[in-house]
């Protein structure tokens, strides 16, 4: 599983062993037992690569080998390439630009990513969207 993690300083991808469902059962209650909101929606993040990036090459392969329906690469007119991937976005409230936003990938496509997103770091533009499905539809069980 993916973690994006927006907050006010910038955007962080990391790698979590485990299955996306757990990993928000685990949020809600900790969101319940704290007293805390949880806004959980269906929703896309795309992360803006440059053509520059070599490495580039080995995730465009890494889809093609691997049949994966949660991510999808688009060419876009900044002089890049966007990783387009559907997941969850975790947040206290709906209306936030900060949150985390889950996917599960193909273990390959996965690590091929946190490479990628080695090499880029903080030069990466990134976003999410909803999706207007329920959870259930995405096939995510809590």
């Amino acid at each position: 599983m993916l973690k994006l993690a927006y907050s006010d300083i910038g955007t962080h991808l990391e790698y979590l062993s485990g299955r996306m469902g757990p990993m928000i059962a685990r949020r809600r209650l900790l969101a319940r037992r704290t007293g805390q909101a949880i806004h959980l929606e269906p929703s896309y993040a795309a992360v803006l690569i440059p053509d520059s990036v070599t490495e580039m090459k080995t995730l465009e392969d890494a889809i093609a080998t691997h049949n994966d329906d949660n991510i999808s690469l688009c060419a876009s007119l900044d002089a890049g390439i966007e990783v387009i991937l559907q997941g969850c976005w975790v947040a206290h409230n709906q209306n936030t630009t900060e949150g985390l936003f889950l996917t599960v990938l193909q273990p390959a496509i996965e690590q091929h990513l946190v490479n990628l997103w080695r090499v880029i770091g903080p030069n990466v533009v990134s976003c999410t969207w909803p999706t207007g499905q329920p959870l259930s539809e995405l096939g995510y069980e809590f």
